[in-house]
């Protein structure tokens, strides 16, 4: 039987620390982690589109207005960073 969501995700936050660990050792055996070039991408992502949502959002201590040229707008949300080497592999 599988568990329920909730409990996969009690389970995940429990072993939150131990799993960022055994991600950095693996990412530490693999040639390019010593890459010293990287590049950074951080697109918008929108978290409401309407004051009233703005005003409800459990998001409304971390997100903020901003702007996006690509897109001539003003998103209210959070931005998403995205740190990469040249082969592509994320940091």
């Amino acid at each position: 039987m599988l568990p329920g969501q909730s409990g996969y995700g009690k389970r995940v936050r429990a072993c939150d620390g131990l799993l960022a660990g055994v991600i950095t050792e693996l990412a530490r055996d693999i040639p390019s982690w010593h890459e010293l070039t990287r590049l950074l991408d951080s697109p918008p992502m929108p978290c409401a589109a309407s004051r009233e949502a703005v005003q409800r959002s459990a998001l409304a201590g971390q997100a903020s207005y901003g702007y996006c040229p690509s897109h001539s707008r003003r998103p209210w949300g959070l931005w998403l960073y995205l740190l990469c080497i040249r082969a592509g592999t994320v940091r």
